[in-house]
Parts: structure tokens; sequence; C-alpha cells
């Protein structure tokens, strides 16, 4: 049986780019996150997504390079109007609230060496489920916090609140990933340390906190004690990139399945996301 094998878990989503008065649509979503794996060597990738017939044309290109897992076909699918800013954090806006994606459809989640979970709309699965994928899986849990930190509003609005819970989300994963906004919503008036200190204590072997322009800062612990390391970016891009927090996700796990240790994943995943941003590789 083949080794490296990764399950990753999210909504596939169609995106409507707003920016600079122009308007945009391409795929989105768990797709970035594809892409990020389709750079990774020896890795065997299945997917867990749903998508329209009607919007299947964005996905089949990549989506043909790897295992979907059936039966992906869905009547709707969400569509997000993202409005960005070049000096503060995107608006969101969804046409369609997505239901959870139907975990029955994974035959044995053991089959696989990791299970990466990213939260693209934040509706991918409950926290019960999560719950009974850490209590029945062996593997390696990473978990991308995402639109999990957004709640809906009027007009299907998505903004920053405290996850429900936020702090049993970390604690049954063994890798988290968030942004810097997204770090404060998991637990009501506590500052990162303590957040960080209390993922650790429950088991956990990475936290990033990714920080667009200025890099990725990163906790792990080692002979016991709880380290720091900052990765900065060597080399920007010119505007905000849709998709890289999706695809550098993906890229780390990816070398950390693969056997590299913590930091040169690390520094391997934001040099490729790095790439990414400026459009230097080819798929």
């Amino acid at each position: 049986m083949s080794k490296n094998k990764i399950l990753a878990i999210g909504h596939s989503v169609v995106d409507i780019i707003h920016e600079n008065n122009q308007t945009k649509t391409r795929p989105g979503g768990i797709y970035f996150s594809v892409l990020g794996f389709l750079t990774a060597n020896k890795i065997n990738l299945s997917l867990l997504t749903n998508f329209t017939r009607e919007h299947e044309n964005f996905f089949e290109q990549v989506y043909s390079k790897i295992n979907l897992l059936p039966e992906y076909y869905v009547p709707k699918m969400p569509v997000n109007h993202l409005y960005i800013y070049p000096n503060r954090e995107r608006d969101e806006v969804y046409e369609y609230i997505p239901e959870n994606i139907d975990l029955n459809r994974i035959d044995n989640p053991n089959f696989y060496d990791a299970i990466y979970i990213n939260m693209v709309s934040g509706f991918e699965i409950s926290l019960e489920d999560l719950e009974n994928i850490r209590k029945n899986f062996n593997g390696i849990i990473y978990l991308d916090i995402h639109t999990l930190s957004r709640g809906v509003y009027k007009n299907n609005k998505r903004k920053f609140r405290t996850i429900p819970n936020g702090e049993k989300w970390i604690m049954n994963a063994d890798f988290v990933q968030v942004n810097e906004l997204e770090l404060k919503t998991i637990l009501d008036n506590a500052d990162e340390n303590q957040i960080v200190r209390n993922f650790f204590n429950g088991g956990g072997k990475g936290f990033v906190i990714t920080e667009g322009e200025k890099g990725v800062r990163a906790y792990y612990k080692q002979n016991g004690e709880i380290l720091l390391e900052r990765i900065p970016v060597k080399k920007k891009s010119n505007s905000q990139c849709v998709g890289c927090g999706d695809f550098f996700g993906a890229s780390l796990i990816a070398e950390i399945i693969s056997g590299k240790d913590f930091i040169k994943a690390l520094n391997f995943a934001s040099e490729k996301t790095q790439m990414f941003a400026n459009g230097e590789i080819e798929f």
C-alpha cells in the first residue's frame, strides 16, 4: 500500500472577485488547497468535496488529477463575492450557505496518513464530526480555521465573531492554521500565548499563524518547550493573494507527511506559496 495518503475535506467555491473596479469569476475554496498538494512529491491525494454540474468546468482540469470521493454532485454550491481592498481585510458575501459535507462517503478514515480539513465556508463539518474523526482516526489532523471564524449575517455577509466552542475545535487537531484576525475568534478575551499554551497542553503539534505580506509565525514544541519560528516573505506579491493560505496549508502538511521536520516544512511551504502568489508555478 502506498504511503503519504492524504484526505482533503472542504467545499469547492465559485469566487467572484471585486478588486480595482474589476470583477472576475474563478474557482476557489478547496481548489487552491488541491493546487498546493499537486506541487508536492509522492502525495496520494483524495478529495471530499461537492460541486454542481453547472460549475464543474471550473474545477475539472485540476480535480481530474486526483481521487474524488463520490458522490460529489449537489444541486447548489457556494458562490462567494470577495471584495478586495488594498489596506484592510477583504469582505465576503455568500450567495448560498452550503450544508455539511457527508462524511459517510469516507469508507475508512484510517486508510489515510493525514486528514486535511479546510473550513472554507465554515460549514464543511460540525464540531461533533471533528470529534468523531479524532476519536476514530489514528493519523494526523490538520485544521485550517478559515471561514469558521466568520458568522453569517444580513444578506449572507460573513463577519468575524467568536467561534462557538472554538477551543474545542483546535483541541481536536494536531496542526492548526489561522490568520491574525481568525486567531482572535478562537477564545473570548484570550491572548495569543494563552491560546497556544492551551493547544499544546492538549497535545497539539504545530500552531501556524499566517501574516500576509509579513510571512508566517509558527509555534511548535521541542524538548517540552513551546518555541516560536518566524518566516518572513522574501519576495512580495503586487496584490492580495486569494487562495494563498489554502495553498500554503496544503503544501505544509504534504511536506510534514513526506518526512520533513516542522521548520523545514514551513520554509519549503512558504517559498512555494510565494512562488504561487507571483504566478511562478504552472499546473
